[in-house]
């Protein structure tokens, strides 16, 4: 057997061993997304951090309106989650470090959608107005629902426990795991892939795009 026949015969089987990783790889992520959809209780829960949002002032919650405008905070509520109870994230720019913070004015009550508008009782869309907004970056104008009594309710921050996860399998993760390094960091995809994936090497791309797929 000449070389060029050696080298053919080697290409044809890495291309055939490459497509059933790949179809491997979109079978185990269609298994992993219909895991993801279970979850299961931890007996014991885990503190993960803080949670600042909206509540009901004291003097409103004992008032006969209570239960009409819990029902509408949980439409228009906002939640935040931080690790530390400052909602200080530490960040990396151009070598250097800080401290970005979230200010409290930023976190608004959830303005509505007309969709969301609509789902409303006649009773509470009458505590919302149709405001104009500009979008700041093509200075496009849009309009949405704001709710006009802010002041009913009031900023908490509350410790943020993790009671249930994602159902995962061990297996699979170690099975895509040894899928991911031949095709993406062995670059078998790129090499012996599909003509269709020719002239896109980046392997982020690729990786996006088997995710997709499997969704």
């Amino acid at each position: 057997m000449s070389r060029r026949e050696r080298r053919r015969e080697f290409h044809e089987r890495m291309e055939k061993e490459t497509m059933r990783l790949i179809r491997r790889e979109d079978e185990l992520w269609k298994i992993k997304m219909k895991l993801s959809l279970d979850k299961v209780k931890l007996e014991t829960p885990i503190f993960w951090g803080w949670k600042r949002c909206y509540k009901l002032r004291s003097d409103i919650a004992r008032s006969d309106d209570a239960e009409f405008y819990k029902e509408i905070l949980k439409v228009i509520n906002n939640f935040w989650y931080s690790k530390t109870k400052t909602f200080k994230q530490r960040m990396n720019e151009h070598g250097r470090r800080f401290f970005s913070i979230d200010d409290d004015n930023n976190q608004n009550l959830k303005v509505l959608s007309q969709k969301e508008y609509d789902k409303l009782t006649n009773k509470q869309q009458e505590l919302f107005e149709f405001i104009e907004f500009t979008n700041r970056w093509d200075n496009t104008t849009y309009y949405r629902y704001v709710f006009n009594r802010p002041y009913v309710f009031k900023f908490v921050i509350h410790r943020y426990y993790i009671t249930e996860v994602l159902e995962f399998s061990p297996e699979i993760d170690s099975e895509l795991e040894l899928i991911d390094h031949r095709l993406w960091d062995k670059h078998w995809r790129d090499r012996f892939g599909p003509d269709t994936d020719v002239g896109y090497p980046n392997k982020r791309y690729h990786r996006a795009r088997a995710k997709r797929e499997s969704y």
